[in-house]
């Protein structure tokens, strides 16, 4: 370790699902640090990172790069990462040669994307070890997509996959929504998919066409359903044959499917009555 820099480094060991923001995050915390006056260095660790908008301190493509395992041993994308990470746990003398002169920076990791590595793989569990016998204090940053907020299944997936990583990485965890500038297109924190799609028909739509026979309905739903299942109810109702006393009966009918239900409205025909036909065009 040159001069007086510190024995003791610390950094963020940013990982999380493909796409969910890893790189960004590290782009926006190292300007962010940078700007209190920190030194940083940012160090990409996924060899499948290319075009990075960061300046890079340490390049893990320097040591092994996808494209070249990938055509070497004939792998996909999954194998071909989990060798390099294979590789790189197997010539950390060349990592810790690159760090060593960084002593005094706040680092920060750019993991890898592949949920493997993080759950139940050693190759990254085993670097960050290594690391800490370096004398380097890391803790993980554990990236999500804040979108799955909004789906009941998908938090609990979320957070399923957020504990096998906790459990299995053995780092100081912290977990972080990334995109939340992005959650309003996907509705409310607790609302379901399928609510919001039920209360964008029932307060901005009075009819719903199908896109298989261009069939228009006039409607109103009582419950939450899918387009799929739309698709099914139309070619259902379209064979129905409604009586004329009917119509003079109901201004509305009820057609269930299922747990579904749909109010289907009879459409006046030009001089105002209605018929058979008005309710269905």
């Amino acid at each position: 370790m040159a001069g007086a820099a510190p024995t003791t480094a610390f950094g963020q060991a940013v990982i999380g699902p493909p796409g969910s923001g890893k790189t960004t995050y590290c782009l926006g915390m190292s300007e962010f640090l940078r700007a209190l006056g920190r030194r940083v260095a940012v160090v990409n660790l996924d060899p499948a990172n290319e075009g990075l908008p960061y300046e890079c301190a340490v390049d893990v493509s320097e040591l092994v790069g996808l494209g070249d395992v990938m055509d070497a041993l004939r792998l996909g994308p999954n194998g071909g990462l989990l060798y390099c990470m294979e590789y790189l746990e197997a010539n950390l003398d060349w990592l810790r040669a690159k760090l060593e002169p960084l002593r005094g920076h706040y680092f920060l990791f750019d993991c890898p994307g592949q949920v493997e590595l993080c759950t139940h793989h050693g190759a990254l569990r085993s670097i960050f070890s290594q690391m800490a016998q370096w004398d380097l204090r890391l803790t993980a940053v554990h990236l999500v997509d804040s979108h799955y907020c909004t789906d009941p299944a998908k938090f609990i997936s979320v957070l399923c996959t957020s504990l096998a990583t906790m459990l299995h990485v053995e780092l100081p965890h912290v977990n972080l929504l990334s995109k939340m500038d992005l959650i309003e297109h996907y509705g409310k924190l607790g609302e379901s998919s399928c609510s919001r799609q039920l209360s964008t028909w029932t307060t901005t739509r009075r009819s719903w066409t199908c896109p298989t026979c261009s069939t228009t309905w006039l409607l109103t739903l009582s419950s939450a359903t899918t387009v799929s299942s739309m698709r099914n109810w139309c070619s259902s109702l379209k064979t129905t044959v409604w009586s004329p006393s009917s119509l003079s009966t109901f201004r509305t009918r009820r057609v269930s499917s299922g747990s579904c239900r749909l109010w289907i409205k009879p459409m006046a025909t030009a001089s105002g009555s209605k018929n058979s036909e008005a309710w269905r065009p």
